[in-house]
């Protein structure tokens, strides 16, 4: 965890999938969690997830990759994890879940639009009228390379 700015929270991973795979337990728990509770007690994250270059100055990190993940995190549903084209091109073959494509997302300072997909966090899940079928599911046949870079997420109460 790198820091808590307000009601979001801002973490690092070592890779693209690990942050998806604590996104994915972090959202499952809270369902669980929920579902004994009445409506107004409920608490529903939105996660976003990118991978990008940050900057690191002492104890903070900034830059395009964590700007990213804040504002794909506004295109997650309540409960839900939205991930950019970066992040989704490296875990697609990795993990065993649904996504869906959400198109290209017009972003507050950032200067190109974003590619954002949904996670649907069920394994194997299609969804009809998704604009490109080769992302649709992940490819369990190819072999992927590992993630070097940094992994951001971002989650903001509801």
């Amino acid at each position: 965890m790198i820091d808590s700015p307000g009601d979001n929270l801002l973490a690092e991973f070592a890779s693209v999938v690990d942050a998806v795979q604590c996104g994915v337990a972090v959202q499952k728990e809270l369902q669980t969690r929920n579902a004994d509770l009445p409506e107004n007690r409920r608490m529903q994250f939105r996660i976003g997830i990118n991978l990008g270059d940050v900057i690191e100055e002492q104890d903070r990190i900034y830059g395009d990759g964590v700007n990213i993940a804040a504002r794909l995190e506004s295109c997650a549903d309540p409960g839900g994890i939205c991930v950019s084209k970066t992040a989704f091109d490296h875990i697609e073959t990795k993990l065993p879940l649904g996504y869906e494509y959400l198109g290209e997302k017009e972003v507050k300072n950032i200067a190109k639009p974003v590619g954002a997909y949904r996670v649907l966090m069920e394994p194997r899940v299609t969804v009809a009228g998704a604009k490109d079928k080769k992302h649709s599911i992940p490819l369990w046949g190819r072999r992927g390379f590992l993630v070097g870079a940094a992994a951001v997420f971002i989650v903001i109460i509801v």
